[in-house]
């Protein structure tokens, strides 16, 4: 799993605010059964093919995504 990039899951917010888990394809495949019900029990699974950025880059999902930590604009700005 760990060569199937399964580390490499991000929760993020989605529409909304509601949390989504975005994994790739590849990760999700190497999950079992139970696995996949443990996450899917705390939010949505979203799958993505980036089978080329997996085989020539090293990296999965985690590593295409910014994570952005800041209030929204005119929530708590100074």
């Amino acid at each position: 799993q760990m060569s199937a990039f399964a580390g490499n899951m991000l929760q993020v917010a989605g529409t909304g605010g509601k949390p989504l888990t975005v994994l790739s394809e590849t990760a999700h495949r190497s999950l079992e059964p139970a696995q996949l019900a443990a996450l899917e029990r705390h939010n949505p699974l979203l799958p993505c093919a980036i089978p080329v950025i997996e085989t020539s880059g090293g990296g999965s999902v985690r590593c295409m995504m910014a994570e952005i930590f800041l209030p929204p604009k005119g929530e708590g700005a100074p």
